[in-house]
């Protein structure tokens, strides 16, 4: 079994990046690649070895901002509705701590909206303002405004009315896919 394991991985590495699978499913696979790699002698530079690296390095470069949003998002699977949160930061210091260039980028002019957040989202503003009120169930949680230099993260299954106040430019990421579809 050890060595069919070993096979298939082996074979996988030339296909996927291991900074691929560690942005995707971190979590998930933690778990999945320590089981594994009991299970087969490790061979240096093989899939299981890169991507256990990947995902440690990208677990230990992520910080406070994706432990928050891990909070967030266990809040969500416990029923509850938490608020989004603004934290604001350097560029620089986004960059180190959450690899933001690699992430999506959107853009909205001067605007009013309805949103729904099919999974825990993060997003650095590059440029504008906005301001987001929480609506339907989740009514109750807090508005937040937000602008350049700021990282936003707003939790799974949230409504929400957009204001874009100065034309927005944002970096997005869904750290845990998206779950929820409406």
């Amino acid at each position: 079994m050890a060595s069919v394991v070993a096979s298939i991985l082996r074979t996988t590495a030339s296909r996927v990046p291991p900074r691929t699978l560690a942005r995707g499913a971190q979590n998930a696979c933690a778990t999945r690649f320590d089981a594994i790699s009991k299970l087969s002698a490790p061979v240096p530079g093989t899939f299981v070895q890169q991507a256990a690296r990947a995902i440690s390095t990208s677990q230990a470069s992520r910080g406070p901002n994706m432990d928050a949003a891990r909070s967030m998002e266990d809040s969500r699977a416990r029923g509850e509705k938490p608020n989004a949160s603004v934290v604001t930061m350097e560029k620089g210091d986004a960059e180190a701590e959450l690899d933001i260039s690699s992430w999506g980028i959107w853009e909205k002019e001067v605007s009013t909206f309805d949103w729904f957040y099919g999974g825990t989202e993060l997003m650095y503003i590059l440029e504008g303002a906005a301001s987001v009120q929480p609506t339907g169930d989740w009514s109750s949680c807090q508005a937040v405004s937000f602008k350049a230099g700021d990282l936003v993260t707003f939790p799974a299954g949230m409504t929400a009315t957009w204001t874009v106040k100065a034309p927005i430019k944002k970096h997005f990421n869904f750290p845990f896919g998206k779950p929820l579809a409406k």
